[in-house]
């Protein structure tokens, strides 16, 4: 049995000390859920103390040496969807820190409504004038990470009830941002 432990910062690298963000581990080839966990302090204090820096999850799974594994996270509040790590080696143990974008909390103010080919999303997000550079730049990952993830396997997508899951996540959070996710599959 391997397993991964998943440390979760957000863009300035500091530890994100956020309960409940799910992180999904996926087999690449397949695209089937291989262990998901909520995020937590992986090392938590005696009752009263502060918390550990050492936030994310463990997750166990059983894969063959040869096949890789993506991470994909959703969350609840929809602050942290379209994060991935694409390609991991799965034929071990180790750590895996990863950086989350905070999406925005409402949409960016454009005149216009989103458009629906990628090159032209990509320059309506960038001139997005209630979001600031980190924003757009989490928004372009949340769009681009739902067209490779789930957009590119949109015909299997209904074999697999966890990705399916996972999407219906993502294209809740594009929709708060004012982003058709059909737009995206055509």
């Amino acid at each position: 049995m391997a397993s991964k432990a998943v440390y979760l910062y957000d863009d300035t690298n500091i530890v994100l000390q956020v309960k409940g963000i799910q992180v999904e581990l996926y087999s690449t080839r397949t695209g089937t859920l291989l262990d998901k966990q909520l995020s937590d302090d992986l090392n938590p204090p005696a009752p009263g103390g502060a918390p550990s820096n050492e936030w994310g999850v463990k997750l166990s799974f059983s894969l063959p040496h040869s096949d890789p594994a993506d991470i994909i996270i959703t969350d609840k509040n929809y602050k942290y969807p379209g994060n991935a790590v694409y390609h991991l080696y799965a034929g071990g143990s180790d750590r895996v820190n990863v950086d989350l974008l905070k999406i925005p909390t409402s949409s960016g103010g454009q005149n216009q409504p989103a458009p629906s080919t990628v090159g032209k999303l990509v320059r309506w997000v960038s001139a997005a004038p209630q979001w600031n550079e980190m924003e757009k730049e989490a928004v372009k990952n949340l769009v681009s990470n739902y067209v490779n993830i789930f957009v590119s396997r949109l015909d299997s997508l209904s074999n697999l009830p966890d990705l399916k899951e996972a999407s219906k996540n993502w294209e809740e959070a594009l929709r708060s941002l004012g982003i058709n996710p059909e737009n995206l599959k055509s």
